[in-house]
């Protein structure tokens, strides 16, 4: 069978390969056929050759019975265009909550957690542009290869309104006018019978930099890739700006000459982007294969990266300080080597009062917890380990554990569980709003978490 132009998936969804024009619905897998899926297994192998990229762990290569062969996306958003313009899409798992692949309510709810994972990918890597707003995304239903060029060409827009970067360049050459510093010896050497000519030396102001070949040879690559007419001719028009800028001949070089231009805030955007591009390369650091290319990103880390800038943002009429990924502790102070096994909570929150400071430390996990007491709700062990260290060390009396919201959570998601330990200190599990429908909802989940360390909030 014809696979789909576009085939979305959510996080530890799989997909197998089939030829039925009409296949049965499997319970978290997906038909594509033979052709692409072998060229997704393709690249399942080659980031599982990748271990010192820890890539390994963005697509599984399994088997299940009666399938075959299954491709599984795991922890990662994105998505993997394949070669001949199939383009896989993989959504947050939260969407798994709304019935199998392809039923009627998962479809209705698929463009609403496409919107939910740009916008916390635009809030979290700071990658977006006023071209790209929400709102355009949303009404232009892009599906996420397209966002992607979107956002890229908005940095693009953004950055020819306020001024390519350039630079001045020394040249030294034998002109017919006098202009800059007359070069002696070189004149006397040059021109001794020339007196129309000066061997001169002068600046030069010139656009030909690194970052503006990377950026011209990343809007070519958008007009021979993209599938949407808006982008290409939007492409096209930005391209007209830069046509006396050579394409790069060499990436790499140029990648590691351009820290100048990336100082400039909008440029590091525009750069940015053309690494994911033109290098094959996402965030998350994944190779290409000559039949697919993944432009992922850790779901984890998104997610981590969200609830602390809604929390910071939330706690800033407040006397409230905010740190995220703070390092002021190891776990143990005296080793062979000194301190060792530093500790890293995703976020501390401290008020001052009293004389002293009010701390609460709050732990992001993307996972989906149950309502089922007897499996302790879902909740690793080795997480419960980890709250029990930062405890310890931090001797703070509560600490949270912030898991995100979802439609199968049940009694809990009103009254989410929570563990005392033997020397009165609390370990709250807390729930995370990301309703895709309701931006708001996030404000209010940030505000209960500010709420624990500040009950004025």
């Amino acid at each position: 069978m014809p696979g789909p132009r576009i085939l979305t998936l959510a996080e530890f969804e799989g997909v197998y390969a089939c030829d039925e024009p009409s296949p049965p619905a499997r319970e978290g897998l997906h038909p594509l056929d033979r052709k692409r899926f072998a060229q997704l297994e393709e690249l399942a192998l080659r980031l599982a050759s990748q271990p010192e990229s820890n890539s390994g762990s963005v697509l599984s290569l399994g088997s299940r019975k009666g399938v075959g062969k299954v491709v599984s996306a795991r922890n990662h958003v994105g998505v993997i265009a394949l070669a001949d313009g199939t383009q896989i899409e993989i959504l947050p798992k939260t969407i798994r909550s709304f019935g199998v692949p392809g039923s009627g309510e998962r479809k209705g709810n698929e463009e609403s957690h496409r919107n939910l994972f740009l916008r916390m990918l635009r809030e979290t890597w700071d990658l977006d542009a006023k071209e790209a707003t929400p709102a355009e995304l949303r009404e232009a239903r892009l599906p996420v290869f397209e966002a992607f060029i979107r956002m890229f060409l908005g940095c693009v827009s953004e950055l020819v309104k306020r001024g390519l970067p350039g630079g001045y360049a020394r040249i030294e050459n034998n002109e017919p006018f006098f202009k800059g510093k007359l070069l002696v010896a070189d004149h006397i050497r040059n021109n001794l019978v020339r007196k129309d000519r000066f061997f001169v030396a002068h600046d030069e102001f010139s656009l030909d930099n690194p970052a503006n070949r990377l950026l011209r040879t990343g809007l070519e690559w958008v007009v021979k890739t993209t599938h949407l007419d808006s982008n290409r001719r939007l492409a096209r028009q930005l391209l007209a700006v830069f046509e006396d800028i050579p394409l790069s001949s060499n990436l790499v070089g140029d990648f590691a000459s351009c820290a100048a231009a990336e100082r400039n805030a909008h440029c590091k955007k525009a750069i940015d982007w053309c690494r994911v591009f033109l290098r094959g390369h996402s965030i998350s650091n994944l190779p290409g294969t000559r039949h697919a290319q993944a432009l992922l990103f850790p779901m984890e880390t998104i997610f981590e990266r969200f609830v602390a800038r809604r929390v910071r943002l939330e706690a800033e009429p407040f006397d409230i300080r905010v740190t995220a990924q703070e390092h002021s502790f190891h776990l143990f102070e005296e080793s062979p080597r000194g301190k060792a096994f530093q500790l890293k909570p995703d976020i501390v929150l401290r008020r001052a009062g009293n004389g002293a400071d009010r701390l609460v430390i709050a732990d992001t996990k993307w996972k989906l917890l149950c309502d089922d007491s007897s499996v302790n709700y879902g909740i690793a062990i080795g997480d419960m380990y980890q709250m029990y260290a930062y405890q310890k060390r931090y001797r703070a009396k509560t600490i949270l554990l912030v898991y995100p919201l979802h439609g199968d959570l049940g009694s809990i998601a009103s009254a989410p569980p929570f563990f005392r330990t033997p020397d009165d200190s609390d370990i709250r599990v807390l729930f995370f709003d990301l309703d895709p429908k309701n931006p708001e909802a996030s404000q209010t989940s940030a505000k209960e978490i500010l709420a624990t360390v500040n009950p004025s909030t």
